[in-house]
């Protein structure tokens, strides 16, 4: 029964890759006709079962939900008042602390779970209510309805998505199905992932090393076996006979019984011509780890990772490799943070902000010299960009900004600051530190004087001496 209990498991897990590949398919549909509801929930439960076990798959997810969104989300109001910027800024750290209907998440994990929904669902749904807050609505909640022309939303004329239909799940088992009570959803916030013109439901991003990173985990969990196997003792008898005073496995002394069990201490006597040879295992072989690496930076090209953004190791390689590895994870950084900003941050607090003017929350906002009112202008201050090399970053930028071609709040930004904020509290420490150089007499300039590494500071003015000399 277990080897046919296996040839079923292989046919099973074959029929699962197969629909990950989409073998036989007709390629000239558009994307959400040619896969189907079922194979779309196929994918997307691969690819959380991943992340449930599957350390590298967990660990991708969770580096950049930090490295993307940050554990919390800062918006800065930049229109001409800086007295509505602090007002709508207060009010908009308010709201994003109580944000979401379900009061578990705030702004930030609303923000989190979309990078997370990027990799694992291809989407994430934010459902707009009456009182201003929003809704999340998982992927395989968004479905055709059974006997339909199986697709999950309603289109114009133009191709704009009008409603969506999205299922309850049983309150009972937590599921959900495509024969589940429904409701059309309007004006639904889509953030999703697209890789095709005609395609409108988003598609995981780890749906292409799925089947790479499901055969690591296999591959690792039979190398685990084999060194398992390699701590047991074992040894071949040749020369024929048997073993003289040797235990069975229940520890009973029997002159036939083949299975011997050996203890600590105990000598057992051999006779003429019989030899004990104990069983050498090689596996994992010398290759094994090669193979592991070539298949997680296939992964890591895949996602547009480098091999030690995945693993979290970055020791063995030369200052240029890491350097050159930093980079792409910059560029990538970058190409999620510009997305996630274009797909939820920007409608979502436009959409925000502009109903709380319009109910009065906050009053209206400034005009520009066109006449035009400056409500959407906001900026997100994404998280600080880390360096190999701190202190040559620094000393590059100081250039930059003397040459004209970087400004001083373009090197704030990259590391998580406002330019404002910063000269502000710059100013208010340049007092403390006057206050306190008068109070102890100490001369002026001594706490709050700057040396710049490598470059020789500037020498103190000698007191003048105004006596004649002799």
């Amino acid at each position: 029964m277990s080897f046919f209990r296996s040839i079923l498991d292989a046919a099973l897990e074959q029929t699962a890759r197969m629909s990950l590949r989409l073998m036989g398919r007709d390629v000239n549909a558009d994307e959400d006709r040619l896969l189907p509801q079922s194979d779309r929930d196929t994918t997307v439960n691969r690819c959380h079962d991943l992340r449930r076990n599957n350390p590298v798959a967990a660990g991708v997810s969770e580096g950049l939900a930090d490295n993307v969104a940050g554990s919390r989300i800062i918006l800065q109001a930049r229109t001409s008042d800086p007295t509505w910027n602090a007002e709508a800024e207060a009010w908009f750290r308010a709201w994003a602390g109580a944000c979401e209907t379900s009061g578990r998440e705030n702004f930030a994990g609303v923000v989190r779970h979309a990078v997370r929904a990027r990799m694992f669902d291809g989407e994430l749904f934010l459902v707009p209510q009456p009182d201003g807050r929003l809704t999340l609505v998982e992927s395989q909640r968004v479905r055709p309805g059974p006997g339909g022309d199986g697709l999950a939303y309603d289109v114009d004329g133009d191709g704009r998505v009008t409603a969506w239909r999205v299922c309850d799940r049983d309150p009972r088992t937590g599921e959900v199905t495509d024969t589940s009570p429904s409701r059309m959803v309007r004006d639904a916030f889509h953030v999703a992932w697209r890789w095709r013109p005609d395609q409108v439901r988003g598609w995981p991003q780890l749906a292409t090393v799925a089947n790479a990173m499901q055969d690591l985990g296999e591959i690792n969990a039979a190398n685990l076996k084999k060194y398992k196997m390699g701590a047991l003792a074992a040894w071949t008898l040749t020369g024929g006979g048997r073993l003289k005073g040797r235990t069975t496995r229940t520890g009973q002394t029997e002159g036939t019984h083949p299975l011997m069990s050996f203890r600590d201490g105990m000598i057992y006597e051999l006779d003429e011509g019989q030899q004990l040879q104990p069983f050498q295992n090689t596996q994992p072989g010398g290759e094994y780890a090669p193979f592991v690496e070539l298949n997680l930076r296939l992964i890591g090209m895949a996602l547009r990772l480098p091999y030690e953004f995945l693993l979290m190791y970055f020791g063995g390689a030369t200052f240029s490799a890491s350097k050159a590895a930093l980079l792409q994870v910059q560029t990538t950084l970058g190409s999620w943070q510009d997305w996630l900003e274009d797909t939820l941050i920007r409608p979502v607090v436009a959409w925000r902000v502009a109903n709380a003017i319009a109910d009065g929350e906050l009053p209206p906002a400034p005009v520009d010299a066109r006449g035009r009112s400056e409500w959407d202008r906001w900026q997100w201050q994404r998280p600080a960009v880390l360096w190999l090399d701190p202190q040559a970053a620094v000393q590059a930028e100081m250039q930059e900004v003397s040459m004209g071609v970087r400004t001083l709040a373009e090197a704030a930004a990259e590391r998580g600051r406002d330019l404002e904020e910063t000269l502000r509290e710059r100013a208010r420490e340049l007092k403390l530190c006057a206050t306190i150089e008068a109070e102890n007499g100490l001369p002026a300039g001594s706490l709050s004087r700057i040396q710049i590494p490598g470059q020789t500071p500037a020498p103190e003015e000698a007191p003048k001496n105004t006596e004649a000399t002799e």
